[in-house]
């Protein structure tokens, strides 16, 4: 069958959307019907999985999962992997010839414009000119125009408005149904992104993160830089978007200013605060699973917190000015993970992470802490082990892949099981050596300190499969985290 003919419209071709020729229109039509009465059915047999999950787990946690049954049997909107369309495309959509596609959107999740950063083109202007950081920004949408222009065509493309994106939808309570793409921001209180930087071959270790908080006041960000040698430095930006098309965040404020993707990071924290790094051959988590990290926790709606290793590994080139010091890397190894939620952190929380093996391909990856949804609370931590052949294995599942965690200021234990798997690992690091991160309060613009971190711990790993032993590692640079208000402080107090 010959392809349909494409034409572009005036209206839609500095968006890079297409729309299809008259002798197409009805069988697309007829796509979109078939699509939309899909929906109902697609529901049905999710809210019938879901119902036989719960009749698995024990009734102190079936809980949990009522929520999400309910959200799937009212007809609440999902996402499919397109991160941006809803289950049902036929329903809340603007009009198709608008929009220059042959898909109708859902209205309800059409990612917010960009176009609040117009006031921080100095930032867009002081590293790519304005026009390379919009292609870039956009790189995994439809092509778009490059022009100058370009966050203002995306505003008419999308004609959406805030007041649309505050709609009440299933993703936008932190949830993510199966196979969706729990890396793109969801928009609730609380949206963190946190990249590590490991060169085996210097010993050095680099951290770069942000939280976007959106409250009361606005949007704005904690950004921050950590070095393996002892450097920390963050700073409260006043202005600040988590990417819904991708994965990034961005923000920018008269002295301090941060940008981070899949393909580059950059930040700008003072003069001796600076990092700037590309990414490429990335290893990121297996498309093919249905869940995330956070394994099938991610279908419940509003919990306090979720997590999701979205980059197991991959080769970091750049330069990044620490203190006094500036490190070059090249071919150094990535890691990315994202956390969201809609009250910031737990009060309590562990977490690791580790390369740096000899088996170069090797990943480890591990957080926990209480997850609560209203009266709702259970203790659960999930590990994440990528082997040097690539296979990945997540254990955490509280029935089917229990893991045990032994925690304390300097030392990190876990046990799990799955299926004849079963994983260990053992960490220390001396809580003299430690940095005292801050974490964000949300509707405050301010942060404290949370967490007690440490960038070069030592960690041990052992993966066995029916009794056999399969991989064991060992690194010297892994990251290793206790996280609380109280012991924070506490550290903090002592040092001064």
């Amino acid at each position: 069958m010959a392809e349909p003919a494409i034409e572009q419209d005036e209206a839609t071709v500095g968006c890079g959307r297409r729309r299809l020729s008259p002798q197409w229109s009805d069988r697309a039509a007829a796509r979109r019907t078939a699509c939309g009465s899909s929906a109902v059915p697609l529901r049905n047999a999710l809210s019938t999985t879901a119902e036989k999950v719960a009749s698995r787990i024990p009734d102190s946690m079936r809980g949990w999962i009522t929520a999400g049954i309910h959200w799937l049997k009212s007809g609440a909107t999902g996402q499919s992997n397109d991160g941006n369309r809803g289950w049902d495309k036929t329903r809340d959509v603007a009009s198709s010839d608008q929009l220059g596609s042959h898909w109708a959107v859902n209205a309800a999740l059409v990612p917010e414009v960009v176009v609040g950063f117009a006031h921080s083109r100095g930032f867009v202007d002081r590293y790519y000119g304005g026009r390379v950081m919009s292609a870039l920004w956009w790189r995994h949408d439809s092509p778009r125009s490059t022009s100058s222009n370009s966050w203002q065509n995306d505003a008419q493309c999308v004609g959406s408005s805030e007041a649309a994106m505050r709609k009440l939808s299933y993703r936008a309570s932190g949830a993510d149904l199966p196979f969706g793409r729990p890396e793109l921001a969801h928009g609730v209180s609380m949206e963190g992104y946190f990249w590590r930087i490991t060169d085996p071959a210097t010993g050095r270790v680099v951290i770069a993160l942000i939280g976007v908080q959106t409250d009361h006041t606005g949007r704005w960000a904690l950004a921050g830089l950590g070095a393996s040698d002892g450097f920390w430095r963050h700073a409260i930006i006043p202005t600040a978007e988590a990417r819904r098309r991708g994965l990034g965040a961005l923000a920018s404020g008269p002295e301090a200013s941060f940008f981070g993707t899949d393909e580059r990071v950059i930040v700008d924290l003072g003069d001796d605060a600076r990092l700037d790094v590309r990414l490429d051959g990335l290893m990121p988590w297996p498309s093919r699973r249905p869940f995330g990290g956070s394994s099938w926790f991610q279908m419940i709606p509003g919990l306090n917190q979720y997590w999701h290793p979205w980059l197991l590994g991959g080769r970091a080139s750049g330069t990044a000015v620490v203190g006094d010091s500036r490190w070059d890397f090249a071919d150094a190894q990535i890691y990315g993970e994202k956390n969201w939620g809609r009250a910031g952190f737990p009060d309590s929380w562990w977490w690791g992470q580790a390369q740096g093996f000899a088996d170069a391909d090797a990943c480890v990856a591990f957080a926990g802490g209480e997850v609560s949804a209203g009266p709702l609370r259970t203790e659960v931590t999930g590990l994440v082990v990528r082997l040097p052949d690539g296979t990945v294995l997540r254990l955490g599942n509280p029935v089917t892949s229990p893991v045990r965690a032994d925690v304390g200021d300097e030392h990190w234990r876990l046990e799990g099981r799955s299926r004849g798997w079963e994983v260990s690992v053992d960490a220390h690091a001396p809580l003299s050596a430690a940095h005292v991160l801050p974490v964000p309060l949300v509707g405050e613009r301010r942060a404290v300190p949370g967490a007690i971190e440490h960038l070069s711990g030592r960690l041990h790993v052992q993966v066995s499969h029916r009794g056999r032993q399969v991989w064991a590692g060992e690194s010297t640079l892994a990251g290793l985290e206790h996280g609380g208000l109280d012991r924070s402080a506490a550290l903090a107090a002592s040092r001064v």
